[in-house]
């Protein structure tokens, strides 16, 4: 019910423990549940436990989220992986990761890509949470660094007809955020939202922003994805056919194409994200297409 997700599968549940290395520990458990309890397949994000998969004999179907390069021990980890016999296919997130994990590893399995994706959504049965004689224009996510919270901040000041609605993010990131953009009356953060009730949200907006900057993190504003990346919130956004303005990355190319379901702008161009606004603000046709 906290996602929004059907209860129709099962979901067996282990026991975790705050201890150092746990993980590695819990990571081989799972693998050993799956070896002897009668499972054909295990498919796995999880480096650990498909390291440890590949030793005891089970199909192994492994998916990655970025080229497994932090450390030498993640290098070897995923070496092993993709060398076993046991490992049936790759599974990444983007042509460029492919690519990319091609180059560097030359790997025996076969590769799948599989963008990140969402379910259609029932509009009918949603309900508007803003104020719908408003322009409203959102943002759904994290405010990790490289995400463009900044940008927004920027656009909105120089926006005021327009209200700006920020959807999620950690408590300190939003205080940071508030504090920092309090003279920006237009600009309205709302939190943490669950996620089986963020749909109302998305739904109210009438253009949805993924304004990512030239690096982007992820959790702990750490790492840099933007050149395989392949964000939820994309898909997400799709899913509400709504109008969406979005950073031009050459991997969101392999989904997206300008003025057909996205408008790409300059990360580091505000001017063109305020012209984006703008023509959808004005031009109905182009808005509704």
């Amino acid at each position: 019910k906290y996602y929004g997700v059907k209860n129709n599968f099962s979901i067996k549940l282990f026991c975790t423990l705050k201890i150092r290395f746990f993980t590695l520990f819990y990571s081989m458990i799972s693998s050993i549940y799956i070896k002897f309890n009668g499972f054909d397949l295990m498919y796995s994000r999880n480096i650990y436990a498909s390291f440890f998969a590949t030793f005891l004999n089970i199909k192994l179907i492994h998916e990655s989220h970025s080229p497994e390069n932090q450390t030498r021990m993640i290098k070897f980890l995923f070496k092993r992986i993709i060398n076993s016999k046991n490992t049936k296919s790759l599974v990444v997130i983007s042509e460029a990761l492919k690519k990319i994990i091609i180059d560097k590893y030359n790997p025996k399995p076969n590769i799948l890509v599989a963008h990140d994706a969402a379910d259609s959504v029932d509009l009918n049965n949603l309900e508007k949470v803003f104020n719908q004689s408003d322009f409203n224009i959102g943002y759904i996510g994290h405010l990790y660094k490289g995400r463009g919270i900044e940008l927004i901040s920027k656009v909105a000041q120089k926006c005021p007809k327009f209200k700006f609605h920020i959807i999620g993010g950690k408590s300190e990131d939003i205080k940071f955020w508030k504090q920092n953009t309090k003279d920006i009356d237009n600009l309205f953060f709302h939190g943490f939202i669950e996620p089986g009730k963020v749909s109302s949200y998305q739904f109210s907006c009438d253009v949805l922003l993924a304004p990512y900057q030239k690096k982007v993190s992820i959790s702990g504003n750490i790492g840099d994805t933007s050149k395989w990346m392949s964000p939820l919130k994309i898909f997400e956004y799709m899913s509400f056919n709504k109008a969406i303005i979005c950073s031009e990355f050459e991997v969101l190319k392999e989904v997206l194409s300008d003025k057909k379901n996205v408008i790409f702008c300059n990360p580091e161009n505000i001017k063109e994200w305020i012209d984006a606004i703008n023509l959808l603000y004005d031009d109905k046709d182009l808005y509704n297409n």
